[in-house]
Formats: structure tokens, sequence, C-alpha cells
């Protein structure tokens, strides 16, 4: 079988975990609003998961009726899109920033599995130039990965490995090159939300119309137990203390809307070896979430941190949170045990440019 190792970053891949693991909890969103400005409503979106979100001013002030319950984060800006009809997510290279564009609503080539949304952005025809012999034709794919918010799954471990790449005709458009070492990649969510990347195929048969399958494994460092952190009457000093380790808040500083926090974990015993290499121990905090006495809950955006096997901080901002709110408990949850796990993804019936 001919194997091609690309670097891969931006399809959008966002389907059901397998069976026995937890849908995402740090990403979900739910809504219920009734004619409000579609600003508003992405606004609501970016309090309840933390994310970043710029609405063109064109469609700022569109009105839309949105109910959701429990909804997956990409999921949640697909349904918004759809039902505004004018409007298109477009994910960003190194930024966090999500645009909300003025479009007519469109859906993307999408796969899923685990955590991670794969989406085809877009595919081209080109004609690769080489300093010695004639030049070819190759297929350019503009994928994306995107990290959805699933506990279940973390952090890519390299680029995917693309097993089938097949057009219409059954041509095979694997290019004949080795498989690169997978090495180890940063977290998506922590500080970007999709990864973006080119894949150059072979150029399809000149009868071909579609890519008929696209095929690959994505490995990624799974989150086999999490764990639940609770640190009550947040402020300087405060510590709780779990099976899994002690945790403290080294510093606390509100000013006005804003809070920004230190916190220090030390577990219980050394992180494995293994373990670490998969996903640093600065990596594994999965959430941080303020809660204040009415129940409602603030989601906190990781800026930072340090870590080795035996300890770990970091700092977390918090915008716009009301200067009336009592801000009663600190959550946060940390990804006690990891282990690798190849993710396959599949797409069917491309249609060529």
């Amino acid at each position: 079988m001919n194997l091609t190792r690309v670097p891969l970053l931006l399809l959008f891949f966002q389907a059901q975990p397998p069976q026995g693991e937890t849908p995402g909890r740090f990403l979900s969103v739910r809504l219920d609003m009734e004619g409000a400005p579609l600003a508003d409503v992405f606004a609501e979106v970016g309090r309840q998961t933390g994310e970043s979100l710029e609405v063109d001013p064109v469609i700022a002030a569109d009105p839309v009726t949105i109910r959701l319950d429990d909804i997956p984060f990409f999921q949640a800006l697909d349904d918004i899109c759809r039902t505004h009809e004018r409007s298109r997510p477009i994910f960003q290279t190194f930024t966090r920033t999500i645009l909300i564009r003025s479009a007519p609503y469109a859906p993307y080539p999408q796969a899923i599995g685990g955590p991670f949304l794969f989406r085809i952005q877009s595919m081209r025809l080109v004609r690769e130039s080489r300093y010695e012999g004639p030049s070819v034709h190759t297929l350019l794919i503009d994928l994306a990965v995107a990290w959805a918010g699933d506990d279940s799954l973390a952090a890519l471990c390299g680029p995917p490995l693309l097993t089938v790449a097949r057009d219409d005709t059954g041509k095979s458009l694997l290019r004949d090159s080795p498989p690169s070492e997978a090495e180890s990649d940063r977290i998506l969510g922590k500080p970007e939300i999709v990864r973006r990347m080119n894949v150059l195929l072979d150029a399809p048969d000149s009868k071909a119309r579609s890519v008929a399958r696209l095929e690959g494994i994505q490995t990624v460092a799974r989150v086999v137990e999490w764990s639940d952190i609770r640190i009550p009457a947040p402020r300087s000093g405060a510590a709780t203390d779990t099976e899994t380790g002690a945790s403290s808040i080294k510093s606390w500083e509100r000013k006005e809307t804003t809070v920004t926090v230190s916190v220090e974990f030390i577990p219980r015993s050394p992180l494995p070896e293994e373990e670490v290499r998969l996903l640093g121990s600065v990596d594994r905090l999965g959430s941080a979430r303020l809660v204040d006495r009415s129940g409602k809950l603030y989601a906190g955006r990781i800026a930072s941190g340090f870590g080795s096997a035996d300890r770990a901080g970091w700092e977390l901002h918090w915008k716009d949170i009301p200067g009336t709110a009592e801000l009663a408990e600190l959550h946060l949850t940390f990804a006690s045990r990891v282990e690798a796990k190849d993710i396959p993804f599949t797409f069917r019936d491309l249609i060529l440019p």
C-alpha cells in the first residue's frame, strides 16, 4: 500500500465520539434567542466558549431566531450560519479569531472523528515547476483541522497519514514519497483553534470529475481520564487537594470586568515520561471556568503556562465578567491520564475544480 504522510491542517472533523466516550463538554453551546441581532448571538456563543468571534458589520444587526441545546461549538457555528442563510465562518491562520463573513451560506466537505473537525476549504489544479525536468500538474487541497472541544481526545501528534486518494476513474493520486517521522504538535485550542496546510496529490485523470475517496489516519493524544479541580472562594492563596494532586491560586487580580489568575498544580505522583511526550503538563489543562453564585459559567482563556512531570502552572484570563458578579468557584479540568490513538477519516465524492 502506498502511504503518504503529509502536513495536514484545515479540514473539519466533527463526529460522534467512539462508543463509550463522552461528547465534548468544554466547548458546547446552549442558545434560546428570538429575533436577536446576529452579533448578539455570536457574542453569547463567545461568552459560553471563550472563543473570539468577529461579525461582519454588514450583517451584524440581522435578526436571528435560534435554539440550540448543548451543541458542540463548530456545529453551533454551522447551525447559526445556516439559519441566517447569509453568513459563513472563516477560520484564519495564526489567530483564534473566527470571522463571520457576509456571504451566502455554503456547507464545506467535512469528515468526522473524535474531537477534530476536518474540513476541505478548497481544491485547485496547479502546475508545479521544477528546476530539473519538466513541470508537472498536481492537485492542491487546502485542508483544516479544527479542535471541536471533545474531552476524550486532546492533541494532534504530527501530520496525518494518507492511505487512499483515488479519483472516479480509479487512478491513485497518492504521491511517491516516504512517510515522514511523526513529530509532536501544538494542541489545538491553546492558543490556536484551527491549523491549516496544503496537501499535494498527483493530478487526476483528464476524464475524472471527482476525487472518489480520500482516506487517512490522524494520530492524537487521547485523554482517557479527566480530573475535575474545584477551588472554592477563589482568591490569592485559595487551595484544594484531590486524589490527582494539590492545586492553589498563586495570584488573583480583578479589574472592572477582567480577571487574571495564576494557578499551580502539583500531581500526587510524577507524570509518566511517555505521557508527557504525548501531551506536556502545560497542555493538560483542558478548561478553566469561573462560576458565580447564581451558577452562571464564564469560560476563561489559558494564556500561558509552564510544566514538568511533577509540577505545572498556568496564567488564566477572563474578560467581560460583570462587576456585580459574585464569583464563588474556579473549575478546572486536568488530563490525568493520556495515551496515543489513531483516528481514521474519510472523504467521498469531492467534485474537482
